[in-house]
């Protein structure tokens, strides 16, 4: 039986996809103006917390303890959900990017050049991180599944410490390698698992939200002041009013929706049952849709920005429905066939002799 979906990640999912389309949509902004810089500048800071929420929400979902005979149902699940979407939208880049010159070579070089490790320098950089914390996950878990609170308390104070560190050094330009292992949103990932400790009371909601505001601000002002180095990834700042804006969005936002029409709500769940799809295409519409809005001054260029997010967001979902149809799903399809073949033709396996 299908798993019910929790509409206030639903929630999360639409609004990070979306965040994502507009924090690359920026690039249309005039930033010599001044509206047009303080818009990309705050922009900036509210957008690229999708990053954030999208490790924050794979955290919540894949940290969780598990048997060690579920562990290849677990693997499997993240090969079908993740890996075949993953290749899949990866060789539609490299079509992308060798055309005109589409040749069955020069795809496969760009297409294996990418896939190793050339696409981690584009916005695909996600993919490679969420990968490898999703192969580790399982093991996690049984950390977090069974931290104390006294543990629970040195893991966040750790964590959030080296970041403050990396933070400071980093925008004085001093040099600071001691990263290992709170580097590249591990963090953010682990804080999925303990989301629910840190807002299990409304005292405690209510404080996060506080918080979430006074970090936003003075990561606004910060970064006015040029402390720009790790604003968006390794600052504390960043860390703390993202996890905020993943609690507000999935409680708040979740309970909110309650009233709202069942259509409205099944377009929403609809729509971030293949934001995975437009992460994945948007920047292949964005690219030559944002040639229509180039050359805008102003606040003239703050409208383009949002004409091109919503353009791009638009376009990539008819993709990603289409792509999602014939493509991904008939892969998930062929897998799954020969994954009950192999579980078929695998012997029973054998009870074990009692010791006495």
């Amino acid at each position: 039986m299908a798993q019910s979906r929790d509409f206030g990640l639903d929630l999360v999912r639409v609004i990070a996809m979306t965040f994502v389309v507009a924090v690359h949509a920026l690039c249309v902004v005039d930033w010599a103006s001044r509206s047009g810089y303080w818009y990309a500048t705050v922009g900036q800071s509210l957008f690229f917390s999708a990053n954030a929420l999208f490790f924050i929400l794979s955290g919540m979902l894949n940290l969780k303890d598990r048997d060690d005979d579920k562990l290849g149902i677990y693997y499997f699940r993240k090969v079908r959900a993740i890996l075949i979407p993953i290749l899949v939208f990866f060789l539609i880049r490299s079509i992308y990017d060798c055309y005109p010159d589409i040749t069955l070579g020069n795809v496969a070089r760009t297409f294996v050049y990418g896939t190793l490790g050339g696409y981690s320098s584009i916005e695909y950089w996600f993919m490679f991180f969420l990968t490898g914390f999703l192969m580790v996950a399982p093991f996690l878990a049984r950390i977090f599944h069974n931290m104390g609170k006294h543990a629970f308390n040195i893991f966040i104070g750790l964590g959030l410490g080296f970041h403050v560190l990396w933070f400071v050094t980093d925008n004085m330009g001093l040099p600071f390698s001691w990263r290992f292992p709170f580097d590249g949103f591990l963090l953010t990932f682990c804080l999925g698992a303990l989301v629910g400790r840190l807002t299990r009371t409304e005292r405690q909601r209510r404080w996060l939200y506080i918080l979430t505001a006074v970090c936003f601000v003075a990561s606004v002002t910060l970064k006015y002041g040029g402390w720009t180095m790790g604003a968006h990834d390794s600052s504390p700042l960043y860390t703390i009013y993202s996890l905020g804006l993943f609690v507000l969005i999935s409680r708040e936002g979740g309970a909110l929706a309650a009233s709202w029409p069942a259509k409205v709500k099944g377009a929403i769940t609809k729509v971030a049952e293949h934001s995975f799809s437009v992460y994945m295409v948007h920047m292949m519409v964005l690219m030559p849709c944002s040639a229509w809005f180039a050359g805008m001054y102003g606040i003239a260029s703050i409208g383009g920005q949002v004409v091109l997010t919503l353009v791009t967001v638009v376009i990539s979902l008819v993709i990603a429905f289409v792509a999602d149809w014939a493509l991904i799903r008939p892969c998930q399809r062929g897998l799954d066939k020969i994954y009950e073949e192999v579980k078929r033709r695998r012997p029973p396996k054998k009870q074990e002799e009692p010791v006495f």
